[in-house]
């Protein structure tokens, strides 16, 4: 085979995996968790699954609750994904409601509370901590997903 073919193998194969992964995203959104109806679940009990699902390290189940770009965030290197060795004590405050956005017609806030020891410290203390986890939807026949999680200004 000349350079000039292999050249264009290769370069379709990668558009095709492009194409692949896109249709694969597509079809994990809006979120569903297997076994849970998630539309019926409140802010607070989508927090709350969050975060035990993260304290048994079940990654699979806790992405199914928050955006791609949380998920990208909490999957670096002190992320909730690749960083937390044990998480207990949750205690959640609201939901508060806040303005809309330009991405979610109703958006809130609900204050977490927990006990964590982090696999390694990078930016955070092992003990008490508190994320400031922000939920979206644009319909009430729509899944709860949190949006944004902080630790404040």
């Amino acid at each position: 085979m000349d350079l000039e073919y292999r050249r264009a193998i290769l370069f379709t194969s990668a558009i095709t995996s492009i194409i692949l992964s896109a249709i694969v995203i597509a079809r994990r959104w809006p979120p569903q968790s297997p076994g849970l109806d998630t539309v019926s679940l409140s802010p607070t009990r989508v927090v709350q699954s969050y975060y035990t699902y993260v304290s048994q390290g079940n990654i699979h189940d806790a992405v199914e609750f928050v955006t791609h770009k949380v998920s990208a965030q909490e999957s670096l290197p002190g992320g909730d994904f690749t960083n937390v060795a044990t998480l207990s004590g949750l205690s959640l405050k609201g939901p508060y409601h806040m303005p809309h956005n330009r991405h979610y017609k109703f958006v809130v806030q609900i204050v977490a509370s927990f006990q964590v020891q982090w696999d390694s410290v990078i930016d955070q203390q092992n003990g008490e901590d508190t994320e400031f986890v922000y939920l979206g939807r644009n319909s009430r026949h729509q899944p709860w997903v949190i949006t944004s999680i902080g630790s404040g200004p």
